[in-house]
């Protein structure tokens, strides 16, 4: 069949079975809140032998596919067409060969992102469904690009936008290839020729300027790890592998380096440090809670009495005291609070808990009070001075980070794993508001005023709610599961995903500003320099990005 006639195949085709509009039930916006009028699902048609099979034949012409050409997608609904060039390829004495890359690194034995071998010196051609807003696309050549390779070709079969949209690619100096754009089903799908649009560059702004990276990440532990403090230029974080850094911002040098022998199940510093005094703090999995002078890494001092430590902690400047959870391998005491003297390290309190006390504490200094939740579904008062118990609370499930205090309403808010948004009364305890959510989230509520309070949830939304008025005021649907807290900053929140992409949305609208693609997931919440007009994107593979600026024009 001649070329011609294989297309004019496929668009009928098309036309008939992957277009879907709203009459055949309803169709679920990417925000998740409302309806769209119409989409494409090309996994009707893509499993079909002949179509398969025109496909990739088309593929391998249009994309000219030799034996020094890879083929490459993204999973799920690229693995057919990789799948289906391999073969086609192969009778007709080419033989391509292929691999996929995973959407997120596999959790368990190789730990792989990609699946395949990749062919040293060999030009590589991604191929799927529909090229829309370049995202999954976006994240396959930056994966490549963190491992020295080069992107030749995308080719797609139906092109959504005008090719003036995807800048990022020609940039690249990558083409782009599709057999259908959006017009050619103009009779049919309620959408006008396509306009420019906004390119792919307004959209993601971010350059990045450096990226600093260790061995030795503990890959099968996607939780949030040691978010990293920044203190007069310096970035203070710690690792899987054990080392506790200081890195100089500017010249991305290593200032010092503190090594912390061993942890428990790969889990080693997870605590995010605090910095005050010119000392630096932290918790490790050894179980000991550590304070360094930042200027040389050395120990100032050193508390042993734990067995794990994965709590992050935080300051009275009042009392002159840090706090941490603290966690303990006995039958009835797991977990706690402890409180220590910041310039001796002497212990000065310690609570008990029934289980772990992976939460972290926060401090209020009106009250005087340290809040902390643990793993028995606790949020817990405790006076900052003495440790004792003000009040408690049962939450829905797991706390397992930090609560939030609004200082202007005075209430204290948490995220539990067993699918709840909790705010309380600072004083009393007494519940306030809660909001039952899907899965709840392992991740800090963020404040934006006194009334709005922001959730990042495991079931891959974004949140804002009203308190006073007791409501939902938007949310906006994800493409991954988020561990991060949001950042709020300047009318915008910055939170990333496990899709690996850091997202910029207004933070009065929840519509997506701004976007950055990374190569691994962001479980941390990213840290904003200000002065230096630069985000700090921490990943959980141990990786810390240097992107700005911060705002997108």
């Amino acid at each position: 069949m001649k070329k011609e006639d294989i297309k004019n195949k496929l668009h009928k085709l098309i036309a008939e079975k992957v277009f879907i509009d709203s009459s055949a039930g309803p169709i679920i916006s990417g925000s998740g809140v409302s309806e769209e009028k119409w989409l494409m699902d090309f996994r009707k048609i893509l499993l079909r032998p002949d179509v398969l099979s025109d496909i990739s034949s088309l593929c391998i012409q249009e994309a000219r596919l030799t034996k020094e050409t890879q083929v490459c997608g993204l999973e799920v609904a690229a693995i057919p067409l990789v799948a289906g060039v391999v073969v086609k390829s192969h009778t007709s004495g080419e033989a391509v060969s292929g691999f996929f890359i995973r959407k997120s690194r596999k959790k368990t034995g190789l730990l792989n992102m990609i699946e395949g071998e990749i062919d040293e010196g060999k030009d590589i051609v991604l191929v799927d469904d529909i090229l829309n807003s370049g995202s999954s696309f976006l994240r396959q050549v930056k994966v490549l690009e963190s491992l020295g390779k080069k992107v030749r070709t995308i080719f797609c079969v139906v092109r959504f936008r005008d090719l003036s949209y995807y800048t990022e690619f020609t940039q690249r100096g990558i083409e782009i290839i599709s057999l259908f754009e959006l017009n050619d089903f103009k009779n049919i799908l309620p959408v006008k020729n396509l306009d420019p649009l906004v390119s792919m560059s307004s959209l993601r702004p971010y350059s990045v300027e450096w990226v600093f990276e260790v061995q030795g990440a503990s890959l099968e532990h996607v939780v949030p790890k040691s978010r990293p403090a920044l203190y007069e230029g310096i970035l203070f974080f710690g690792t899987d592998g054990g080392n506790f850094y200081a890195l100089d911002v500017s010249s991305q040098k290593v200032l010092w380096k503190y090594f912390v022998p061993f942890g428990s199940k790969r889990k080693t510093i997870f605590s995010s440090p605090v910095v005050y005094d010119g000392k630096v703090f932290f918790g490790a999995y050894d179980g000991n809670f550590y304070a360094l002078d930042i200027k040389t890494g050395s120990r100032a001092w050193v508390n042993f009495d734990s067995d794990w430590i994965g709590s992050s902690p935080c300051i009275s400047q009042r009392h002159n005291f840090v706090f941490v959870g603290v966690e303990f391998g006995f039958w009835k005491k797991r977990g706690g609070v402890a409180a220590f003297d910041i310039k001796t390290g002497k212990k000065i309190w310690q609570t008990e808990s029934p289980q772990y006390t992976h939460g972290s504490p926060v401090y209020d200094d009106v009250t005087k009070s340290v809040f902390c939740g643990s793993n028995d579904g606790v949020l817990t008062s405790y006076d900052a001075k003495t440790g004792k118990i003000l009040w408690t609370h049962k939450a829905g499930g797991e706390i397992k980070y930090v609560p939030s205090i609004c200082p202007e309403s005075r209430h204290v808010a948490y995220l539990c794993f067993g699918g709840e948004l909790g705010v309380l009364d600072i004083q009393t305890g007494e519940a306030v508001y809660r909001y039952e959510i899907p899965h709840g989230g392992y991740s800090t509520p963020v404040w934006i005023d006194s009334s709005r309070i922001i959730t990042a949830t495991l079931d891959k939304k974004i949140r804002c709610f009203n308190i006073l008025e007791k409501k939902l005021l938007w949310e906006f649907q994800g493409d991954a599961r988020i561990f991060a807290t949001p950042h709020f900053y300047k009318g915008h929140l910055f939170c990333g995903g496990n899709d690996a992409i850091l997202r910029v949305l207004d933070a009065h609208t929840g519509k997506q500003k701004a976007l950055f693609q990374a190569t691994e997931r962001i479980t941390n919440e990213v840290v904003i320099d200000e002065k230096n007009n630069c985000i700090y994107v921490p990943t959980y593979a141990n990786q810390i990005i240097k992107i700005h600026p911060i705002l997108p024009s």
